[in-house]
């Protein structure tokens, strides 16, 4: 795509991975939303559908079946416009199998367009313990953060991927370093410099 003198650039793609919510702004209905607001195309691979938030209370949770997600995935891998996708936003999680695929798609997309951010946000729990399985959790760590350009723990999975105990500012920046990205932004973490 090119622009036209007084035009902005064109936006490059994103695609987007993670859960569909009916009610709320969370998940892929909050990113798909505000990316495009912000003028990029997007592509949108939803991994579960929910009615809420998960951390608003149990409900039905309804997950593709993992081989038709893998299929999915592997058409979006072989896709001739993948190079187009400059940046891939992973979140939430249906199942452990998920983030196996994921991993694939996010090397592809990689392959086709080596300038390409991946922006992992591992979402499987706040302070009262995790909402996504244990081996979904684990999956996350070991699939998914490592092939990470950027990732957003709040402070509970940053304790939960790193395998540590946080209390202090310098506990919060030494697990951040150790959890594999070269930049780790974390949400809800002890506060910085208290007089």
């Amino acid at each position: 795509m090119t622009s036209h003198p007084g035009q902005p650039a064109p936006r490059p793609d994103v695609l987007v991975v993670n859960s569909q919510v009916v009610r709320g702004a969370v998940g892929g209905r909050v990113g798909v939303f505000a990316l495009e607001r912000l003028g990029h195309p997007v592509w949108f691979l939803p991994t579960v559908l929910l009615p809420w938030h998960p951390g608003q209370g149990r409900a039905h949770r309804e997950v593709m079946p993992d081989e038709s997600f893998d299929a999915l995935v592997d058409d979006l891998a072989r896709s001739d416009t993948l190079g187009r996708v400059d940046a891939v936003v992973t979140g939430y999680l249906g199942s452990p199998e998920q983030a196996r695929a994921i991993a694939r798609l996010v090397k592809a997309v990689r392959e086709a367009n080596p300038g390409m951010l991946h922006v992992c946000d591992p979402v499987s729990g706040d302070v009262n313990g995790l909402y996504v399985g244990e081996d979904t959790a684990a999956a996350i760590r070991d699939h998914l953060l490592p092939l990470a350009d950027v990732a957003t723990p709040n402070l509970f999975e940053l304790q939960w991927m790193s395998g540590r105990t946080i209390e202090s500012e310098a506990e919060a920046i030494s697990a951040a370093r150790a959890l594999g990205p070269a930049r780790v932004l974390v949400t809800s973490s002890p506060a910085l410099r208290r007089n």
